[in-house]
């Protein structure tokens, strides 16, 4: 009786080893189908992360070959707007250092100074967009105080409208690709200001400086003072009249025969005009000094006096220093001290009259049109964007400093000796008779 249980107890045994093995097996499969699937996975997360990779090496390689273009553009428009600003300059005036102006583009000057906008049958701001700016074409911004032709400022212009400049490592990657990129997207029809640097002044506007222009030349400081005594200047007499250069007894010889007789002006002490009949008659005592002078006076070499009344800086500028091309010191407040030369043309062009000269002078409170700009007084800041501040104001604080020269435009009082005394030498000139009224002194 006892066997038969060992036997089922046996079976049992066996049949409990089967489902374990039957459960060991089918983990092992389980497992081995779970390890297949995560290799497969991991395969695949490999080989998205491998393309991931490839394609942001691509993109970078991209952005690189990208950021390369626009760097040698913006290499290209430095190099072609400092051979063109170059050109412009030596018609122009130098490029004044340090300079940035901020305003509005000005199409109509960007016509003028291109030909080729014409041909192309743009309108000034398409033609900069299109072609323009990355051929290095100079920007020209007209302000209140003149019109300035320069090459565009970047970092001036994303400085001026509130942007940052531009990661060097992401797009647009360049200062100049990002301000360009503004302005004709928005910038130009919002009214932006654009920024110039390097700038040349087609013409800048100012008022005469009295003070400054007599400090300047030294002819002025001659002409505000009364005539003084002295010996006439027969090289610059013999210029201007060539037949004195050819008298056989010189040209002092001349002037006193003829010169005075008809009405010729000589150079005294820096100052021109006619021989001073009153002078001479009251430092030597002669009733017809004209006479004395001719006889006697110029063979003692006598001192002499010219009829002329001070002038002051703004009328020697208008008699004297137009013609012969003088400069004009002058400045701008808050800005800095400049200098150039006064051109009708831009004085016509800004204001709108026909003669610009003429105009000036009827009222020579107006400021005046310069070229060929140099700036002077270094160490000055010179950013030129217009001061909030007034015209009146701004006259105000533009007071001369450490100006040795007045700027009193009357130049004073008249000289007693400068009144016509032809009436009180009737017949001083005849030279009829051999006596002489003087003849014993």
């Amino acid at each position: 009786e006892e066997e038969p249980e060992s036997e089922e107890e046996e079976e049992g045994d066996d049949d409990d080893d089967d489902k374990k093995k039957r459960r060991k097996k089918k983990q092992a499969k389980k497992a081995k189908k779970a390890a297949k699937k995560k290799k497969k996975q991991m395969m695949k997360r490999k080989k998205k992360q491998m393309m991931k990779k490839k394609r942001q090496q691509e993109r970078q390689k991209k952005l690189r070959k990208k950021k390369k273009a626009f760097a040698r553009k913006a290499r290209s428009r430095a190099t072609l707007g400092r051979a063109r600003l170059l050109q412009f300059s030596q018609q122009w005036g130098g490029v004044l250092p340090g300079l940035t102006v901020y305003g509005k583009f000005d199409e109509a000057a960007y016509d003028a100074a291109n030909p080729d906008v014409a041909d192309s049958g743009l309108s000034g701001f398409e033609h900069f967009k299109e072609v323009g700016f990355w051929q290095g074409y100079l920007v020209p911004v007209k302000t209140r105080v003149g019109l300035f032709v320069g090459a565009w400022d970047a970092a001036a212009y994303l400085g001026k409208n509130g942007l940052d400049l531009p990661d060097p490592d992401r797009p647009p990657f360049h200062p100049d690709v990002a301000s360009f990129r503004h302005f004709k997207q928005e910038g130009f029809e919002a009214g932006a200001d654009v920024a110039i640097s390097n700038c040349v002044a087609k013409y800048l506007l100012a008022k005469f400086r009295p003070g400054r222009y007599g400090n300047l030349h030294k002819q002025a400081r001659a002409m505000a003072r009364r005539p003084r005594p002295g010996k006439p200047n027969m090289k610059k007499y013999a210029a201007e009249h060539p037949e004195a250069a050819e008298d056989e007894d010189g040209p002092l010889h001349y002037f006193a025969f003829h010169g005075i007789k008809e009405g010729h002006e000589v150079w005294v002490k820096g100052r021109c005009g006619k021989f001073n009949k009153k002078f001479y008659k009251r430092r030597y005592g002669k009733k017809k000094p004209a006479k004395h002078y001719k006889r006697q006076g110029h063979k003692q070499k006598l001192n002499i006096k010219v009829k002329a009344p001070a002038m002051g800086p703004a009328g020697h500028y208008v008699h004297f220093g137009y013609e012969a091309g003088l400069a004009v010191p002058t400045g701008i407040p808050k800005l800095a001290a400049f200098r150039g030369v006064f051109s009708p043309e831009c004085y016509a062009e800004h204001f709108e009259v026909e003669d610009g000269w003429e105009a000036w002078k009827e009222d020579p409170e107006q400021r005046m049109a310069l070229t060929r700009v140099q700036l002077v007084g270094a160490g000055l800041r010179t950013e030129c964007w217009p001061p909030g501040a007034d015209e009146e104001e701004e006259e105000e604080e533009e007071e001369d400093q450490d100006i040795e020269f007045s700027d009193d435009e009357e130049g004073g009082d008249g000289d007693e000796d400068d009144e016509d005394d032809d009436d009180d030498d009737e017949g001083d000139d005849d030279d009829d008779g051999d006596e002489d009224d003087d003849e014993e002194d």
